[in-house]
């Protein structure tokens, strides 16, 4: 008993308290601390007592990092304020995801033991006594204080990492901040990287881009869970998703990049070859093991024995594969055939290896520094990133301008056709034209002429018959002129359209038609044409529907272009999106595109005005 007693006293003397005096900042415990592992809860009194009868342990060399074995661990430590004022310190858990955590303290003459409230991943994010992203407890030290602490924590069936680091309240503020800035900062960049590929789906949707997007936005949102910032900011009081949250975005992410990689490599255009028919049989081992990790999860969090029955260790060595068979498909297109992306999705995936790496590293205990783990892990996945996105936005813009290219060619096409039309049909209107005056108006003449000789004792069915036949032959010759103006094929615009004011002021008396036209001439007979039809066009629906009496026309030819202005004081109108356009505004829309050309309806003080401009070529 006495040799019991002086073992347990010489174990609490080689334990040394952690010293805090005026120039502590931080410090993580190591040789301060002793820890005791069990497959069963036990109560803090019960830990008391094993760690004063010594049989606490000291902490593995690597930290305190632990196999998949014990579920719950006892850590004991102790606080010594060496200063001559009272000191407050924060106690910081550097790690997101313990299931169950609460903090003890007491003092060695005393039997009480004081608890914080108990919190953890399985609770929601208001129960922690320090609104953080870590598990971050408070105490309090008076000058010359020493306390002794008991820290409870447990994690079921994994691997548990416990990085206790006690800071000074200004280190604790500033680290805290310092921290959260930098991780934004990565994030910032993930969404720009998010927003980007997210336009390219919606401007060109395809599974590849989709795919990309989704696995973009569900390791964001698992790193976003990893660093605790997910229950922090996200989904705090949802408790289920807190346990699940990691998991559930990794096996959502990891899915989609197996995906990405099947539209990457073009494996769905041989989708009966081998390759794509193992890798789709790899997509749906892979989607079975996720789902196996996902429930094992579900079932820890909500206490069901199913989780007994599953060996999370060799489902988690399952995952691992999915990086390596990642990287070794990557590798076999770079080898089997060599193109530039390839190369770059193998270079993009080293990334998420050395991310990968990362991890059990730190689960081992080699990588100590959490944060310094957590910028190599953005920093990894930031380089993926940007990689893939950078060769899909490239691909996306080669796109784009391929199709942007074939829209100018096929546009450039349809207007070389339609100007090779618009002759066709011009050689056309003037066979016609052609044939109506030489021959059904020559005709008519020779019957007008032998009607005016009749001598028949019916003068009046004569004088109606001579009436008709000029009706019909003034018909003809305004027909032949809509189908192609001989005066306009010799003489140019500005005689044509004198000849047909003329020709429309004997028929409509009405009308009063002004024509104002400068020296300079029309150096294109396509333009000088596509300007008669057009000028007809409206001539025509001034005559036909706007009410009015005056039709003034002008005609000006400058340097830069032309520019034919045809005005009315009848009813007027402005085109606007909404208005139905008629057929004849349709054949003028299209005249003035083939050339260029523009139309502009304005309706002010009474007077209708159509403006059409030409560019010179």
């Amino acid at each position: 008993m006495i040799a019991a007693l002086l073992l347990s006293t010489s174990l609490l003397l080689s334990q040394p308290a952690l010293r805090i005096d005026e120039a502590f900042k931080q410090q993580s415990l190591s040789a301060e601390a002793q820890i005791y592992a069990a497959d069963q809860q036990i109560q803090a009194a019960e830990a008391r007592a094993l760690h004063e009868r010594g049989q606490f342990s000291a902490p593995p060399a690597k930290g305190m990092i632990y196999p998949a074995k014990a579920k719950y661990y006892w850590i004991q430590f102790a606080l010594e304020n060496h200063s001559q004022k009272a000191k407050s310190v924060f106690i910081e858990i550097r790690n997101a995801h313990i299931n169950n955590i609460q903090l003890f303290h007491y003092f060695q003459e005393q039997r009480e033991i004081e608890a914080s409230g108990p919190t953890g991943d399985h609770l929601p994010f208001s129960s922690r006594a320090v609104n953080n992203r870590f598990f971050v407890f408070q105490a309090r030290l008076e000058a010359g204080e020493k306390r002794e602490f008991l820290l409870s924590a447990d994690k079921y069936n994994e691997s548990i990492k416990i990085p206790i680091v006690v800071r000074s309240e200004d280190n604790f503020l500033a680290n805290s901040n310092a921290e959260t800035t930098a991780i934004g900062l990565y994030f910032g960049v993930y969404w720009v990287i998010v927003a980007s590929l997210a336009i390219f789906c919606i401007v060109s949707f395809n599974l590849l881009r989709a795919s990309l997007l989704v696995y973009v936005i569900g390791i964001s949102l698992c790193v976003v869970s990893n660093t605790g910032l997910g229950m922090q900011f996200l989904w705090g009081d949802i408790a289920l998703l807190n346990s699940l949250s990691r998991s559930l975005f990794a096996s959502i992410a990891l899915m989609a990049l197996l995906v990405f990689s099947y539209y990457y490599f073009d494996m769905q255009r041989s989708s009966s070859s081998r390759l794509s028919q193992v890798h789709r049989a790899v997509i749906v081992c892979f989607a079975l093991i996720w789902l196996l990790f996902d429930l094992y999860f579900y079932w820890v969090a909500v206490e069901s024995p199913l989780a007994d029955y599953v060996d999370i260790g060799a489902v988690q060595s399952c995952i691992m594969l999915l990086p390596v068979y990642v990287m070794s498909l990557s590798l076999y297109f770079v080898i089997s055939r060599y193109q530039l992306k390839y190369l770059l999705f193998l270079v993009s995936n080293l990334g998420v290896l050395l991310a990968t790496v990362m991890l059990p590293l730190e689960e081992l205990g080699f990588a100590k520094n959490t944060f310094l783990t957590e910028i190599v892990l953005l920093t990894s996945l930031l380089f993926d990133f940007s990689i893939l996105a950078s060769v899909v936005g490239l691909d996306f813009y080669n796109i784009r301008r391929d199709n942007k290219k074939l829209s100018s060619s096929l546009d450039r096409a349809i207007l070389e056709g339609a100007k090779n039309f618009l002759e066709g049909q011009q050689i056309e209107r003037r066979r016609l034209a052609l044939e109506i005056h030489d021959g059904a108006s020559v005709r008519l003449a020779a019957v007008q002429m032998k009607l005016s000789g009749l001598d028949t004792p019916h003068q009046g069915v004569r004088d109606e018959l001579l009436k008709e036949v000029s009706v019909i032959s003034h018909d003809i010759r305004n027909f032949s002129h809509n189908l192609s103006s001989v005066v306009l094929e010799e003489y140019g615009f500005v005689i044509a359209l004198e000849e047909l004011i003329l020709s429309l002021e004997e028929a409509n008396g009405s009308f009063m038609f002004e024509f104002d036209y400068d020296s300079n001439k029309i150096d294109s007979k396509s333009i000088e044409r596509e300007l008669y039809f057009v000028c007809l066009e409206l001539v025509n629906n001034a005559l036909k529907h706007s009410s009015g009496d005056v039709v003034k026309i002008v005609l000006s030819v400058a340097p830069e272009g032309y520019e034919l202005m045809v005005q009315d004081n009848g009813k007027g109108y402005e085109i606007t999106d909404q208005m139905p356009v008629g057929l004849g505004l349709k054949g003028i829309d299209w005249r003035l595109k083939i050339l260029s050309g523009e139309l502009e309806a304005l309706y002010f003080n009474g007077l209708q005005t159509h403006t059409v401009r030409i560019p010179r070529c």
